[in-house]
């Protein structure tokens, strides 16, 4: 009887036992489950994060590549550029040849003249005409021309005292175009290559303008109020003080 006792006793304090452990089993579960879930979802961020770490690698490296060719384009665009100013030199001076040689035809007592003085080319290239037939480019909204010929231009004739407004141009051109970040990069080459020159100034003015067309306004008003301070005298200053009061008012 008294084995029997104990047998109940002991059976009632196991079953107390498994119901005290049973709540905690019930809520370990879920929770097991739920870091299983975590690390498969930790997972997956990693591999998603490896994939996008790749793609952007492959992308960079794709825009560097477009980059490079299109350095090479405009190279290419400034030599054709630069070979169709010389061909309508050479055109203009067939002509001319062609005149004279009418005239001999007509006249040939002239020959003895001609012989003995030499004959000036009219369209010869000249810094002066290069840089001209990049401005024209420009005046007829040409502006990838426009830039090659520049280009052609500064690299010809890099000592020119027209060089500076050669850059400067080429920073118009891209600004015309809406590629603010290459135009702000030639605009700072004017800044940079030629700081004693008249359009320093004009090119930080537009690195201002492209900075409000990229939306960086911050940067465009410290730019703004630089070139107030340190050109009280600019006769564009009036341009300077309108981005000023537009940018504080935003």
């Amino acid at each position: 009887m008294k084995k029997l006792y104990v047998f109940g006793l002991l059976l009632l304090l196991l079953l107390a036992h498994c119901a005290q452990q049973k709540p905690y089993t019930d809520i370990q579960q879920p929770v097991n489950q739920t870091e299983q879930q975590l690390q498969y979802l930790a997972e997956v961020i990693k591999m998603n994060s490896d994939a996008i770490d790749q793609q952007d690698k492959q992308f960079s490296g794709d825009l560097q590549m477009l980059n490079s060719k299109l350095d090479q384009i405009i190279v290419l665009q400034s030599k054709v550029s630069n070979l169709e100013v010389k061909v309508s030199s050479l055109e203009s001076k067939i002509e001319a040849q062609n005149q004279i040689l009418a005239q001999l035809k007509s006249n040939p007592a002239l020959a003895d003249n001609t012989q003995t003085k030499p004959v000036t080319p009219t369209n010869e290239i000249t810094p002066e005409r290069l840089y001209q037939t990049g401005r024209q480019y420009y005046v007829d909204k040409d502006f990838r021309k426009s830039i090659s010929t520049f280009s052609e231009f500064i690299k010809e004739y890099p000592q020119n005292d027209l060089a500076s407004n050669a850059q400067y141009w080429i920073g118009e051109c891209y600004y015309s175009l809406d590629q603010f970040e290459t135009a702000i990069f030639n605009f700072d080459k004017v800044v940079i290559n030629y700081p004693d020159s008249n359009k320093v100034v004009d090119a930080k003015l537009k690195i201002a303008l492209c900075l409000i067309g990229m939306e960086q306004y911050t940067g465009a008003l410290t730019q703004l109020r630089e070139i107030q301070k340190q050109y009280p005298d600019y006769e564009r200053l009036d341009i300077v003080r309108e981005r000023i009061v537009m940018l504080e008012n935003r």
